[in-house]
């Protein structure tokens, strides 16, 4: 779980974005993949009450399926605010569907291992070393800040 002083980073980032592209519209239309949808979410009747702007809000997954916020975007589906991973960001940039210079970070996200002192260091070099590292594991511990 975010800690709290480190949400409350998140939303007010997530809410200057919002809020920005909101000075000139009355409607927005913002699509937030998942992992980024309970902050996004908790900012938007907030957002609404202080400016007077109604949030048309679509989150859905930023993945490979038909509803995919890469793939809405693609089919000509209008949108003002795209809350996306930045790889799926920057393929959209590339290909021209969002204003190239228009990014924002809102968030960053790393993941890290240790072991014991002394103990071998596990295979981790790809998804299925990793998979096997896991597997034959006695414990694991996930911390999440």
């Amino acid at each position: 779980m975010v800690n709290r002083h480190r949400r409350v980073q998140l939303l007010l980032v997530a809410a200057a974005v919002v809020w920005a592209v909101a000075l000139h519209a009355d409607e927005l239309r913002v699509m937030s993949s998942g992992g980024f949808a309970a902050p996004y979410l908790a900012l938007v009747g907030p957002f609404e009450r202080a400016t007077g702007h109604r949030l048309i809000t679509a989150t859905t997954s930023a993945g490979l399926g038909a509803d995919a916020i890469p793939n809405r975007i693609r089919r000509g589906e209008p949108v003002d605010v795209v809350i996306l991973p930045d790889a799926a960001l920057a393929e959209l940039v590339k290909e021209g569907h969002v204003v190239a210079g228009s990014r924002v970070a809102l968030a960053s996200s790393g993941i890290g291992m240790a072991v014991r002192a002394g103990a071998p260091k596990p295979d981790i070099s790809s998804v299925e070393a990793l998979t096997r590292t896991l597997l034959r594991a006695k414990s694991a511990t996930v911390t999440v800040m």
